[in-house]
């Protein structure tokens, strides 16, 4: 009995171990357009929300959500940003330079990676 107890006790760490992986308490989501920070949110809201970006001279459309954050749409030829996907780890950066616009995701943690090549 204390066996299966302490098995099930095991289980639901390792769950919530699993589920708060990668969200840093303080991560935040920073908004630079031309080198300058424009605004700083929160990362990792409980509902997914949505903000249009005015870059320069373009714009972009981010989604925040519980496990990450992603560019959905941009108005650049190449759509490059749109294409990196979605970042959930602190040190990630999304990219859009025809706009001049750059998200960077901060936190207490560090990446495990510190790059990706597609």
């Amino acid at each position: 009995m204390w066996i299966i107890a302490g098995a099930l006790c095991l289980c639901g760490l390792l769950f919530w171990g699993m589920n708060t992986a990668g969200k840093p308490d303080g991560s935040m989501i920073e908004i630079y357009v031309a080198g300058e920070l424009v605004r700083t949110l929160p990362a990792f809201p409980e509902t997914p929300e949505e903000l249009w970006i005015e870059g320069q001279p373009g714009q972009i459309l981010l989604r925040t959500e519980p496990d990450g954050v992603s560019v959905i749409s941009a108005d650049c030829p190449s759509r490059d940003c749109v294409h990196t996907g979605k970042i959930s780890a602190p040190g990630q950066m999304i990219a859009c330079l025809p706009n001049r616009i750059l998200i960077r995701l901060t936190g207490a943690g560090t990446s495990e990676v510190d790059a990706v090549a597609r």
